[in-house]
């Protein structure tokens, strides 16, 4: 026990010393790694959203192709019915006339 209690506290002081430099030492960790942290989400973000916005224009791309391969279709569907219409009504609209003159003479 040959400490003397100027030893003592002085002792105590420089742990105190260390331990402020330690706690120092944590929060500048600490700081860094949520720098970095947020550096990565950041990143992240970033990334996921060109992703995102890239798979919204595929997606585009692709419903207007098939509204367009559609559209073609039902205009040359539509087309066709018209042929065939117009094909019947140069062909029949003889007789179609000849039936109503009919009907309206047996009233």
């Amino acid at each position: 026990m040959g400490q003397s209690v100027e030893d003592v506290i002085g002792e105590l002081s420089e742990i105190e010393a260390a331990a402020v430099r330690i706690m120092n030492a944590a929060d500048m960790e600490k700081k860094r790694l949520s720098e970095e942290n947020d550096q990565k989400m950041k990143r992240f973000d970033e990334e996921m959203i060109k992703k995102t916005g890239a798979s919204i224009e595929q997606l585009k791309e692709k419903l207007n192709r098939e509204k367009e391969n559609e559209l073609r279709r039902l205009k040359e569907e539509t087309d066709a019915m018209l042929v065939d219409m117009q094909t019947k009504y140069e062909n029949e609209h003889g007789a179609w006339s000849d039936e109503i003159v009919q009907s309206i003479v047996r009233m």
